[in-house]
């Protein structure tokens, strides 16, 4: 901890306030700095609040004064300028930014401004009124055909990465999938503990016995606790393997990992699982989020409710 918290100590960052701060002039630089560390006081991983670290600096520094005073932050002086900004091309990708990524950002600015009203009591949030922008829902055109062959054509730790990914749902960066250790499987039940930083829960997703014949195979050969590693040391970025191993495939469509959790849902719920069963598997915090995204691939269950209408 000590680690981290030198890192969110740098001198882009603005010391925590005291406890006898004026809450009219706590700035917004020190409630960001405040907020860093209630999350390494709440447990949360060094992955997740490094990413924070970097989002404060890199993105909403150079957008928003953080040496503004909470209490003098508006939606129109300060938010919408923000959000403008972030439509602006990505200087990592070079292409504007989607409005999921916007709302993801204005998100974990919210999280911020709520933070300082229950702790800090300060009485503002510029976003409180916001509403999200709308979401065109991406096509996912992945199948479990084309994943064979993109396994094929990858490297030992992305083929077994994609099955890992594709066989417990989870989420493919380093909030869940890359976080997974040995020591969450349980080879006794079959079931595998994952720990969801997103929502800072936990769930128990069982396994296939083939699957489980596996994992105990990898295990015997592991060399570090991340059931994912290569050449001996955790791996903290999939992004670009797969992505070699989907061009080396010839895929004619653009292909992430994150194709495979859904694919992971939609593979049970066409086959008619329960879809309170699937929701609890993807480690949603409300079933809702599951119905919205799946609920049309059940299969014949609108047809269903139909066919109990009377007649007239």
């Amino acid at each position: 901890w000590q680690e981290i918290l030198s890192k969110i100590e740098t001198p882009q960052v603005q010391q925590a306030p005291s406890a006898d701060t004026d809450k009219n002039k706590l700035t917004f630089g020190e409630l960001c700095q405040s907020y860093l560390e209630e999350l390494a006081d709440k447990g949360r991983t060094e992955k997740h609040i490094e990413t924070m670290r970097i989002i404060v600096e890199k993105c909403y520094y150079p957008h928003l004064d953080k040496d503004k005073a909470v209490v003098d932050m508006t939606y129109l002086d300060d938010i919408k300028p923000f959000i403008k900004a972030m439509r602006q091309p990505s200087n990592r990708t070079g292409r504007p930014r989607s409005n999921t990524t916007i709302n993801r950002y204005t998100d974990y600015l919210d999280a911020i401004f709520n933070f300082g009203k229950k702790v800090w009591k300060t009485s503002n949030n510029p976003l409180e009124h916001f509403t999200k922008l709308k979401e065109t829902r991406r096509k996912v055109s992945l199948t479990v055909e084309d994943t064979r062959k993109i396994m094929d054509a990858a490297s030992e730790h992305i083929r077994w990465a994609i099955e890992l990914n594709f066989n417990l749902g989870v989420r493919s960066g380093p909030s869940e999938l890359l976080s997974l250790t040995w020591d969450k499987v349980n080879f006794r039940t079959g079931m595998v503990e994952i720990y969801a930083t997103k929502t800072q829960t936990t769930r128990y997703v069982p396994v296939s016995k083939d699957f489980l014949k596996k994992l105990q195979e990898k295990k015997k050969d592991a060399r570090t606790e991340y059931i994912v590693e290569y050449k001996g040391k955790p791996v903290k970025s999939l992004r670009k393997g797969f992505k070699a191993a989907c061009e080396q495939a010839g895929l004619s469509y653009d292909a992430r990992m994150y194709d495979l959790r859904n694919m992971f849902a939609t593979s049970m719920i066409t086959e008619g699982a329960d879809i309170a069963a699937v929701s609890k598997l993807m480690g949603h915090s409300k079933m809702t989020t599951t119905v919205n995204n799946y609920y049309h691939l059940l299969p014949g269950e609108k047809q269903k409710a139909i066919d109990k209408l009377p007649t007239l």
